[in-house]
């Protein structure tokens, strides 16, 4: 997976009850990845992972350790004008 930080407009933040206005933007996605197999494609915004907030890449990065590896994983994405969750 490839994504960049991105911030979302207020409105956006107000309609998932999000208490933050960024996230990570999946820009790309690897086939047959654990990223695809969840069903995460490119344009969700990764706001939480594993119950903690993720407000960017740095945010991203720490939450993804060893310990997640094989499994399952919960995952919300803003996609469209929509949130969204993914396992």
């Amino acid at each position: 997976m490839v994504g960049q930080n991105v911030r979302f407009n207020r409105a956006a933040a107000y309609r998932a009850q999000l208490a933050v206005q960024s996230g990570v933007l999946i820009t790309q996605i690897e086939r047959e990845s654990p990223a695809a197999r969840a069903g995460l494609a490119p344009r969700d915004v990764i706001v939480r992972l594993a119950g903690s907030v993720v407000t960017g890449i740095d945010d991203l990065q720490r939450l993804l350790t060893d310990s997640l590896i094989g499994r399952a994983t919960e995952v919300s994405v803003l996609r469209g004008a929509r949130s969204g969750r993914s396992r």
